[in-house]
């Protein structure tokens, strides 16, 4: 299915989203997920999750949240190492969360959050506990060992 109204878009068709992007996503923030796979130079794969891209339910501080609004956030796995994509996502996201505790394709494989919030602010999760630089005074050394380690850092090949 090709693109309506967003024109320009190469690495998604709006198919691959578990909700129209068209209809519930910010263009702004569907032009920087493209950018950010082209930079990224790997396949980058919105998650299925339903509310994966746009939620309507739960809190409306959520930038998933699309109702009255469009979201300008997503989940997406990465083919690549996740210490890449994470580090690439900062370049393109003010928004940038890990997580390490998620499956996808039948396997373990860390996730991205990714958004466009008027602040910048990067987390990770494991076990399902948020870990945020203004709570933790190891947060950045933490984050740096999970991001080094082998076992969640390189994906399984897709293709």
């Amino acid at each position: 299915m090709p693109w309506k109204k967003y024109k320009g878009i190469t690495r998604f068709e709006p198919t691959e989203f578990p909700k129209n992007p068209e209809e519930h996503a910010d263009i702004f923030y569907i032009r920087q997920l493209n950018e950010f796979a082209i930079a990224l130079k790997s396949a980058v794969f919105p998650s299925p999750v339903s509310g994966a891209l746009a939620r309507f339910y739960g809190s409306s501080k959520s930038r998933h949240y699309a109702v009255g609004r469009q979201s300008d956030a997503c989940d997406v796995f990465c083919n690549c190492p996740i210490s890449k994509a994470f580090f690439t996502a900062l370049q393109f996201f003010t928004g940038v969360g890990v997580y390490f505790d998620t499956r996808y394709k039948g396997g373990e494989w860390p996730m991205l959050h990714t958004d466009l919030r008027d602040r910048e602010l990067m987390w990770y999760r494991e076990d399902g506990v948020y870990f945020y630089p203004h709570t933790s005074k190891t947060f950045y050394n933490d984050l740096a060992t999970k991001l080094a380690n082998p076992v969640t850092t390189m994906a399984s090949p897709l293709i």
